[in-house]
Formats: structure tokens, sequence, C-alpha cells
């Protein structure tokens, strides 16, 4: 039966899905994490249902109903529009033994792939912008969910002092996500060096946890996963605070809403203004992210230099 469509088509659709499999599997560490909608518009709100109080008791016979009123908010999410262009020379393809064009693949999936991770941990780390009344305001991440660069409370064989990331700031960060009630997944967010400090504390390689050979394992996130019932991501931009100390985060994947109005889209057109009419290949994503509960966010400070 024969095909339909060009074999311009076809070569298209292909490079695309190599696109985008890149994309979601090297490119972007942070965007498979959290929920994602696809919405319209120069912007979007996501609505919000605050807590709705305390159940009444019934005392009396005939009691009157009380109506509690509920607590609406929306949250903000404005959107970027991410693109990667690259022309091939038509010399690019006759000095090269190989075709380039997969090197243009990984250079554009990674390009939209840093671009996407900056917007969510942007998302995770910044102001929420939230209307509530009519009216908006910027939301931080509360100082109680915050873990200060000296703290060892749980980390019983420490002394006092500025740290790195520890076992006890990771135990410390699931207290305050369970005394908010925060379920479902909960993922690390760190860069590598903070990573490597879990993995040389004697905790993390001792007792039943050393029977995963974590030390032999070919990355930090594969030898830590399933360490303290957590998942861990290796990202080196999670920023620092005031000073200079680098943060991680402890993260559910419920914590914020990832809005695409372009999902990942690549375009392949012919140069006629160049010699030989190259192909110019393009990839554009328009996404933006927003938290959407600070309750299940944790901050965490690391002193880099124990890193």
């Amino acid at each position: 039966m024969a095909l339909n469509g060009s074999q311009q088509d076809r070569f298209l659709n292909l490079f695309t899905d190599n696109v985008v499999l890149e994309f979601q599997q090297r490119g972007s560490r942070l965007s498979n994490l959290f929920k994602k909608e696809i919405v319209k518009g120069q912007k979007t709100y996501f609505d919000k249902l605050g807590a709705l109080g305390a159940a009444r008791q019934k005392t009396a016979r005939h009691q009157a109903v009380v109506i509690d009123d509920e607590t609406y908010e929306r949250r903000l999410l404005t959107f970027e529009t991410l693109s990667k262009a690259h022309v091939m020379d038509i010399n690019d393809l006759m000095d090269m033994v190989t075709d380039p064009s997969s090197d243009v693949l990984r250079s554009i999936a990674h390009t939209l792939g840093r671009e996407a991770d900056r917007i969510i941990m942007n998302a995770i780390s910044g102001n929420a912008v939230v209307q509530t009344d009519g009216s908006t305001s910027n939301v931080a991440i509360p100082a109680g969910q915050k873990i200060a660069v000296s703290d060892i409370t749980f980390d019983l064989d420490l002394s006092a002092g500025d740290k790195g990331l520890t076992p006890g700031k990771l135990m410390k960060a699931q207290k305050l996500l369970k005394q908010n009630y925060v379920t479902g997944e909960m993922v690390v967010i760190a860069p590598a060096g903070q990573l490597a400090n879990i993995l040389a504390h004697a905790r993390a390689s001792s007792g039943d946890y050393v029977s995963a050979r974590p030390l032999e394992s070919a990355g930090f996130e594969e030898a830590l996963s399933g360490y303290l019932g957590l998942n861990f991501i290796s990202y080196e931009e999670t920023g620092v605070d005031s000073n200079s100390d680098e943060l991680a985060f402890v993260v559910s994947r419920d914590a914020l809403k990832i809005g695409e109005r372009q999902a990942m889209r690549v375009m392949m057109d012919k140069r006629p203004d160049l010699v030989a009419t190259p192909d110019q290949i393009q990839g554009i994503l328009d996404m933006g992210a927003v938290r959407m509960f600070e309750e299940a966010v944790v901050q965490i400070a690391c002193d880099p230099r124990k890193a």
C-alpha cells in the first residue's frame, strides 16, 4: 500500500519525534515531574480551593445549619515562547563524513530543555502570583518551609556549623511536608555536589541501604533512588540565597502545574535566500509554570564549601 505524503514530510515527522524524545529523556530534567495542561490565551489562571475549616458538631435537636465561606484563590501562569533554530550550510553537509542533523537535534532538544527547566525552577523557588478577592499579591515560600544551612536537628552525629545537604536535612524536610499532610511522590532537586554529600554520609552507605550497592551506580540519581523514600534529580541551577549558600528543594509532584500553550514543535523550511537553499530547522516551545502549594515545597540551604 502506498504511503501518503512526501519524503520531506516523513523526514520532518521522524525528526520531530526524535527531538521530542530527546527533549523528554535528556534535554529537560524537570518537565516530566509535574502535571501538564494544554491551555490557551495570553495568560491563564489555575483555581485553588482553600481550607474549608473544621466540621461542626450537632449538639441540639433541630440545630440550625451554619454555612462556612469557602476561600478561593487563583494562581497566575504566564507563558514564555522559547525557540532554537539552526541552518545547516551546504558545506556542512558535504564536509562532514556523517550527517550533522543528529547533532542539531541534540542541540535543539537540550537548549529548549534547559530553558524549560529554568521556567520550572523559577516557579518552584520564586514568588507565585495569587489573585484573591479581585486583588493580586506575590506569595513566597514561607520561612517555616525553609531549612537553615546550619540545621542539624536530625543529624545527631554532626557538630554545630554550616553544613551541606545531609540526611538529617532531608528527614526534616519530610517532617515538614508530612506535617502539612502532603501526599504523593516527593522529589529532591539538588546540585550534584550536594547529592554527593548524601552518598558520602555514613548513613547512606551503611546498613540495609548498602545492599543496593550505591557506590557502584552510574550516577547520583540511580545510587540514591529510594533513599528515605525519596527520588533524586541532579540539577545545577537551583540558585543561591542571600548568603550565597546553595539551595536544594524537596518537592511534592503535586506542588506545581505546568501549562503548555504550544507543545514542542519542529519546523523545517528551505532558505532560498542562501546559497544551495539549505534547510533551516527550528524548534519552538511555549509554556509556563506556577507553584500551587507552598506547603508542598521545602527549601534547604546548603554550604557549597561542603560539596
